[in-house]
């Protein structure tokens, strides 16, 4: 949470939603000006971890996901509601992508704008749902696969399966198998298995 409002130049603001001692916050204030043990990160958990703490939802998770689980239960008393927070798509200005989707102007409306938690947190599923939408679009992709991690969350998964069905897309889902990292393990034995990988069995 922090290192996004640091992006943004809101660090101080951010800071005081947290009982943080002065001096730690200094401390943290340093690594991330020197980008210290700071890597760029592009997965939505750690979008989820984010907000959850701005929104006060929680600041650690003492299991997986516990953060994240967080914000999706919030956001279930809103689920009807229609406001988004904004996520536009921009180029990508990092290589190896095309798009990405830009969570500053919705970082930044949270912290200068501060709402009900569970309201936000389901403007941020819808948020993020439009911004799936966009992508496939600009992408001119016909079928989106709905995986990862974030797709255990329900919430953003009936979201997001119906928005990009009625937007005309196909959408993949999970059936058999998780969408979390476990499953990295079984595409993995199945590219070994049909030698689409260099590297070989044992035995």
């Amino acid at each position: 949470a922090l290192s996004f409002a640091h992006d943004l130049r809101l660090y101080r603001r951010a800071a005081g939603r947290f009982n943080y001692p002065e001096r730690d916050l200094d401390l943290l204030g340093t690594v991330l000006d020197r980008q210290l043990n700071s890597p760029l990160c592009s997965s939505a958990g750690r979008l989820f971890d984010g907000f959850g703490a701005l929104l006060g939802l929680g600041a650690l998770n003492h299991f997986e996901g516990q953060v994240p689980l967080a914000v999706e239960a919030a956001a279930h008393a809103f689920a009807a509601d229609t406001r988004t927070l904004p996520f536009p798509v921009a180029r990508a200005t990092l290589p190896g992508a095309r798009l990405e989707i830009d969570w500053r102007p919705a970082v930044t409306q949270v912290l200068n704008f501060p709402g009900d938690a569970g309201a936000d947190a389901a403007a941020l599923h819808r948020g993020l749902v439009q911004a799936m939408v966009e992508v496939a679009r600009q992408a001119g992709a016909g079928t989106v696969a709905l995986t990862g991690g974030c797709f255990q969350n329900a919430l953003l998964h009936s979201l997001a399966t119906a928005a990009l069905t009625e937007a005309g897309f196909r959408v993949l889902t999970h059936r058999r198998l998780s969408p979390n990292d476990n499953s990295i393990a079984a595409g993995q034995a199945l590219a070994a298995l049909w030698n689409l990988t260099t590297v070989s069995l044992p035995g």
